[in-house]
């Protein structure tokens, strides 16, 4: 027989004596100190405008209050090459050289815009002078603005007369520039030699290498020709802009860092680096080839200008 198996007890009744609890007492509300009234309505009197009493106004001095206006800072760019002048880039900047209307002067102006650059890789690119230089005066950098070859300082000059007058330092020959009078030890102008005699060569004007001061008087003539020199010779911009830097060593030996003259070169060689040299290497020149005749070692210029009345187009004869 199977034992019968009781089940658990899951509550086992305990004696105990259950007590009811009082409710804690309510506490009565804190009452206002002070208790609200109702405002009896005023009645207010006006008085007549003659019985108000007028008081003298009391002046008061309005503080000074700093200007808030921001003040114009001037670009990183411009003001990292502050030192870079921009005079002597215009003939109004000129007080003793003059502009000089002549053929020399046209011609140079009709040969800055027409002697072309060719740059021989895989893209063929070609520019002039004024091309370069315009680019210069537009574009974003510090030393944009009219330069000294778009407004034609070649064609500033002395008067023939003036030369003989001018306040020379120096007037040095060829030989002497050759053996390092004019410079310190450890410097050199035979580069400087090198090129003069290579412009008293070219040239057709009347120089002598025994006074080099009158390669100064011709230089306008000697700036074109030498641009028609590199153009027969295939000669690179780098060899034309060291055929200024001579003409400016020279100018400075001979009348100073103050003159005119050798700012005016110093300007035109400056702006044709930053123009042409700084922004593009070239090989050769090419100018048309009826402007230049050669005898041996004699070229000749032979450049004259024709204008259309009915058309604003230039070329050479």
């Amino acid at each position: 027989m199977a034992r019968e198996r009781k089940a658990p007890e899951l509550f086992k009744p305990t004696n105990f004596k259950a007590t009811a609890k009082k409710a804690p007492a309510r506490k009565a509300p804190i009452q206002p100190t002070n208790v609200v009234r109702p405002v009896r309505p005023i009645t207010v009197q006006r008085a007549s405008p003659a019985d108000v009493p007028v008081l003298a106004a009391i002046p008061i001095d309005e503080p000074v209050r700093p200007s808030r206006k921001p003040v114009a800072k001037e670009p990183p760019t411009v003001a990292a090459a502050s030192s870079y002048s921009k005079k002597y880039r215009h003939p109004k900047d000129y007080k003793d050289l003059k502009m000089v209307n002549d053929q020399i002067t046209r011609d140079m102006n009709l040969a800055v815009h027409n002697v072309v650059f060719k740059r021989y890789k895989d893209d063929e690119l070609d520019f002039t002078i004024y091309d370069k230089a315009l680019k210069l005066q537009t574009s974003l950098s510090p030393f944009n603005g009219p330069n000294s070859w778009t407004s034609k300082v070649c064609g500033l000059d002395y008067k023939p007369s003036q030369y003989d007058s001018l306040p020379y330092l120096n007037r040095p020959t060829l030989a002497e520039i050759k053996d390092n009078v004019y410079v310190g030890e450890k410097l050199s102008d035979s580069k400087t030699a090198s090129n003069l005699n290579t412009i008293i060569k070219t040239t057709t004007a009347q120089v002598d290498p025994n006074d080099l001061t009158t390669v100064l008087k011709h230089h306008r003539q000697i700036i074109l020709e030498m641009l028609l020199y590199a153009q027969e010779n295939k000669r690179s911009p780098s060899t034309y802009w060291d055929y200024i830097r001579a003409l400016t060593r020279l100018a400075r030996i001979c009348l100073g860092d103050d003159n005119e003259l050798y700012k005016k070169l110093a300007k035109l060689g400056d702006d044709f680096d930053k123009a042409v040299i700084k922004n593009i290497e070239t090989k050769n020149v090419e100018v048309p080839s009826n402007l230049l005749s050669t005898d041996g070692d004699t070229v000749t210029v032979a450049v004259t200008l024709e204008v259309d009345s009915d058309s604003t187009d230039c070329k050479f004869l």
